[in-house]
């Protein structure tokens, strides 16, 4: 068993991992930082004797993040969480709060609610417009609403949507790693794929194939993997998608195991026993790779 983080270790392991996530955005490697700032949310959101500042900031940078993968929803999500946090205020917490309606006006204007993103500017305009922020100004200010109201979303923003993707690698191995045996991606997905009243169909199906044929060299060469059951080298991974469209955004937590060699013993007994002991999670479709 783990032993449980201290307050001092807990915080500092935090403020590590925003650091490497900070060079990755300055770096413009957007995605790999948002897999950071996203693992230190996963970690220690719910950690209390990590600041909520610290936490406050970090969702604020992968906010900035998601700007920039053009995931507006996802953006004005967080921008939402830190702006309304209870522990944060504006004339504390300033270059946060500005920096924070900057993005959310950002947000909105991305998915044309140009009323939204009007009265956001005008709050960043009453909390200092000419502070220096170093954001990218907002479109059209100060009055976005007056750009006419029939201007058609970009692209993407009706029909898909961002979801988290995770790896677990699930061996006693993994737990030793400083990840953890955790890879995290942002992705995007149909926006009507996975309803809640729905049984996952082909299309379903397909999408996660495609997630793991996407991302299983990448996690196969982060390290010489050994067989979970057998100890041989391993040759291949064995994934078991699990989707939870309830999360906010919706996460595919796929739960991976090393075998030596597909449809052999330890690739079949690793398909069975995480299909067992996952068997409550909704929508499992085991896949191998």
């Amino acid at each position: 068993m783990a032993t449980p983080q201290t307050s001092s270790t807990a915080q500092t392991a935090a403020q590590s991992l925003k650091e490497m996530g900070n060079e990755r955005y300055q770096s413009k490697e957007y995605q790999q930082a948002l897999n950071i700032y996203s693992r230190i949310i996963y970690d220690y959101g719910a950690n209390t004797d990590v600041p909520r500042h610290l936490l406050a900031v970090v969702r604020s940078n992968r906010a900035a993040c998601y700007l920039k993968l053009r995931s507006f929803l996802e953006a004005f999500q967080d921008c939402a969480q830190v702006l309304e946090h209870a522990e944060l205020r504006p004339e504390r917490d300033h270059a946060l709060f500005l920096k924070m309606v900057h993005r959310a006006a950002r947000s909105k204007y991305g998915v044309s609610d140009l009323e939204a993103a009007d009265r956001y500017w005008e709050q960043y305009r009453a909390l200092g417009e000419t502070d220096p922020i170093g954001e990218t100004p907002v479109p059209a200010e100060p009055k976005l609403k007056q750009k006419q109201p029939s201007a058609p979303p970009p692209p993407s923003s009706p029909a898909l949507r961002s979801i988290n993707y995770r790896i677990q690698v699930f061996t006693d191995e993994a737990a030793k790693l400083p990840d953890k045996g955790q890879f995290v991606y942002n992705e995007q997905m149909p926006a009507d794929m996975f309803g809640t009243n729905r049984t996952p169909g082909k299309a379903e199906t397909l999408f996660l194939d495609s997630l793991v044929r996407k991302h299983d060299a990448e996690v196969r060469g982060k390290r010489r993997w050994r067989c979970w059951n057998c100890n041989k080298k391993a040759t291949s991974m064995t994934h078991t998608p699990a989707t939870y469209m309830g999360e906010n955004p919706p996460l595919i937590l796929d739960y991976c195991l090393p075998v030596c060699q597909v449809r052999r013993r330890c690739d079949k007994e690793a398909r069975k026993m995480i299909t067992h002991d996952l068997s409550m999670a909704q929508s499992l479709t085991p896949r191998r790779r």
